[in-house]
């Protein structure tokens, strides 16, 4: 972009053609005096275009230019400045015995739920560059696998792919312990000045794990907090899909000692176990806090629902468009100098004339 910081003193250039104009009729002195004019007349043929005329036309180029410089000329350059105000989003996730559960797919081979969760979340987090997004895993008990953070690169080649069958050792499904760290994470100083903070919850089950931090009670901590939780329910209900293990469940077992059966070719093997998601549970935990439910049978099913969720929570981002400008007027100098050199070197050198 281009402009004149002071444009006003353009008007100049008008009187540059009437000065031209009066020099020009006036002409210069002649060396030598005629009583006639047509003693002379005939000695050299007429010229279309004098030297004098030209040396007048650099001199007024120059003080044109001159009066250019002297309105002060700048480029510009524009520069986008994109001011968000992000959400903080906490990703709560089940990471139960259960998620080894086989009845979904991926790239169109059966998968495990964990592996989905997996693909759908890391397309998710990429999708809110301007969010502050952590992570909290759960099973019998719940962990911070990754504070609030804006660098989701690290979060998800990190993070995300900590998320495997086993991290939480605790056995069982603890919805309320892992609403309560989560909301405690969205209850620190930074995140109070935050757009807005929501929760999401995915599980495959029910809460079974006796807590002081009810699913309920953690859900009424958040409305009170101002924080919005959405529940998603994951995964078949009925007889599915579940690997066998080589270990025997009951007493002090731990999700990290289960390792599912292969065969010779390393497939794992397979048996029906019952599954049940407390849909009921999760509508009550989500309307408490003005945020919605969901359930999601398939992989499509599971995109889609985040995708919504991405939809429903707004980040607001503000862009301002500026435009600095820099002086260029020295460019302007060296035109200056270069038509009076050009009128220099044509009248003074190229056609030099005789002194008056």
């Amino acid at each position: 972009m281009f402009r004149f910081a002071h444009p006003e003193l353009l008007w100049l250039l008008l009187a540059v053609p009437f000065l031209a104009f009066l020099i020009g009729a006036r002409g210069r002195r002649s060396a030598l005096g005629f009583s006639s004019g047509s003693l002379v007349q005939g000695l050299a043929s007429p010229s279309r275009f004098g030297i004098g005329a030209l040396a007048l036309l650099f001199r007024s180029l120059a003080l044109a230019v001159a009066i250019c410089t002297l309105a002060q000329p700048q480029r510009g350059s524009t520069i986008i400045e994109n001011k968000s105000e992000g959400i903080d989003i906490v990703l709560t996730i089940d990471l139960s015995l259960s998620m080894w559960t086989h009845d979904m797919e991926l790239d169109g081979a059966p998968s495990d739920r964990t592996a989905v969760v997996r693909r759908v979340v890391k397309d998710f987090i990429e999708r809110r560059p301007n969010d502050r997004i952590g992570i909290v895993a759960f099973s019998g008990d719940a962990y911070v696998v990754s504070p609030l953070t804006l660098n989701h690169e690290w979060l998800i080649d990190k993070n995300v792919a900590r998320l495997q069958n086993g991290l939480v050792p605790e056995m069982g499904t603890n919805i309320g312990k892992a609403l309560a760290v989560s909301v405690n994470r969205l209850n620190s100083q930074a995140s109070k000045e935050a757009k807005g903070r929501v929760i999401v919850l995915l599980t495959d089950g029910d809460s079974n794990i006796k807590d002081k931090f009810t699913p309920k009670g953690a859900a009424e901590a958040a409305k009170t907090l101002d924080i919005k939780i959405h529940a998603i329910g994951l995964g078949e209900e009925g007889m599915v899909k579940f690997p066998r293990f080589d270990v025997p469940f009951g007493g002090s077992r731990r999700n990290s000692d289960f390792t599912p059966q292969r065969d010779r070719l390393g497939n794992i093997l397979f048996s029906l176990q019952p599954s049940y998601i407390n849909m009921a549970a999760l509508d009550e935990i989500a309307n408490i806090t003005g945020g919605r439910s969901y359930r999601a049978k398939d992989t499509a099913t599971l995109a889609s629902i985040y995708d919504e969720i991405d939809r429903l929570e707004k980040t607001k981002v503000n862009t301002i468009e500026k435009t600095q400008y820099r002086d260029i007027f020295p460019y302007f100098l060296y035109a200056i100098l270069g038509l009076l050199a050009a009128e220099w070197l044509i009248v003074r050198v190229i056609f030099a004339r005789l002194p008056s």
